[in-house]
């Protein structure tokens, strides 16, 4: 937000920073936590969250690239039709389910 208001290069940088750390939680979610999860359901929805937001902050990064060195890669009705819906439904919506399936299995095993 400060970027949008202040600097595209600041923009820039932190779009980075947020596509670095959820690629590393995408990775610590497949690599870590899914090996350990017993209900399909729920391993399947956090798959589907973790490798949608890999393409999503890719769209982002390309976006914010855009912005700052003056060369169109992605627009914004581009980025609502792909980054938006990637994150809201793939990331966001079967993350949440994911996680509330896992967690409802464990404290029904308590």
């Amino acid at each position: 937000a400060a970027g949008i208001s202040f600097s595209p290069a600041l923009a820039l940088v932190g779009t980075v920073m947020i596509s670095i750390g959820l690629v590393i939680l995408a990775v610590l979610v497949v690599g870590w936590i899914l090996p350990s999860i017993k209900s399909i359901q729920g391993r399947v929805l956090l798959l589907v969250s973790s490798v949608s937001c890999l393409p999503a902050m890719l769209l982002a990064c390309a976006y914010a690239y855009s912005i700052v060195f003056h060369e169109l890669i992605i627009d914004i009705p581009q980025m609502a039709m792909t980054h938006g819906v990637a994150n809201a439904f793939g990331f966001s919506l079967c993350g949440l389910i994911g996680w509330c399936l896992i967690l409802n299995v464990r404290t029904e095993e308590q």
